[in-house]
């Protein structure tokens, strides 16, 4: 269990599922947004402790946009990876995820790119106090869940 009670499954590090709420407030904190009360999420954690997540929102059927936040970069790992990629992909049998990130997070941006994630425009004003970048990544462009060892299988319900 992580320190919150919360059910993580066993794995290189445990992935907690089930938590969307708490998961999304992690996130929203770190971040400062806030997501809708329906969005899904997936929690990491490193020797008992939540250090990163991620929530799904605004799904429109073909695709979904993704919010990542982390306090500690050990969390990325192919496991992890997998995780974040199925429930899209696979789960939800969409064609594509996206990401924005503000214009002056170099960081973001770098990992977003890393992760296979193609820039695909500029969104004015999306941020408070900054403009976004839009990423985009495709089902067939995703080298994380279209590997030929892994068996399709439900993560999230």
């Amino acid at each position: 269990m992580a320190e919150n009670g919360l059910q993580a499954r066993t794995g290189p590090q445990p992935v907690i599922y089930g938590a969307d709420r708490e998961i999304a407030h992690y996130v929203s904190k770190g971040l400062g947004e806030e997501f809708s009360i329906y969005s899904r999420a997936i929690g990491f954690t490193l020797d008992g402790k939540i250090v990163g997540g991620v929530v799904y929102h605004n799904y429109r059927g073909t695709g979904i946009e993704g919010s990542i936040y982390t306090t500690d970069k050990r969390w990325c790992n192919r496991h992890n990876l997998y995780h974040i990629f199925h429930y899209p992909f696979e789960q939800l049998g969409c064609k594509r995820f996206t990401a924005i990130t503000q214009t002056r997070n170099q960081s973001s941006q770098t990992f977003l790119e890393k992760l296979g994630f193609k820039q695909e425009g500029l969104i004015r004003q999306a941020f408070e106090d900054d403009d976004g970048i839009l990423y985009g990544m495709l089902r067939e462009e995703c080298r994380w869940v279209n590997h030929p060892k892994r068996q399709k299988r439900q993560i999230l319900t």
